[in-house]
């Protein structure tokens, strides 16, 4: 019997992996083969992303990135930390983008930012 395991490529939600049994017999002086791996990634990086951002939700740029770590459950503090902000700039620069994308909290800014790069991908 296969075990299942989940494996954790990348932080990046857009990696997928599946990993199959094999069902098949062996190939011709080959060994059995126990499983077949597809793994499939999106290769736009996080500035492609943070500029579909701009340009949906009219954000700027420094917003943007701040809306994608958000996004990427990342706390506002570490997010200031990591993009050089002050927490009172990055708390201010949330408000306009919950205000310019319609959230009304941080999980639905999750859905939104995530779907919406997803969907024009």
């Amino acid at each position: 019997m296969l075990e299942m395991q989940a494996f954790n490529l990348s932080k990046c939600p857009w990696v997928e992996m599946l990993v199959t049994p094999v069902q098949a017999p062996a190939f011709a002086g080959s060994q059995t083969p126990v499983a077949i791996v597809y793994i499939s990634g999106d290769r736009r990086s996080q500035a492609d992303r943070c500029e579909q951002l701009v340009d949906l939700f009219g954000l700027l740029p420094s917003e943007a990135r701040l809306a994608w770590m958000l996004a990427q459950a990342t706390t506002i503090s570490k997010a200031a930390d990591a993009l050089g902000l002050t927490v009172e700039t990055a708390r201010n620069y949330s408000k306009k983008i919950y205000a310019k994308t319609g959230a009304r909290g941080h999980a639905e800014l999750v859905r939104i930012i995530l779907t919406s790069v997803l969907a024009i991908s």
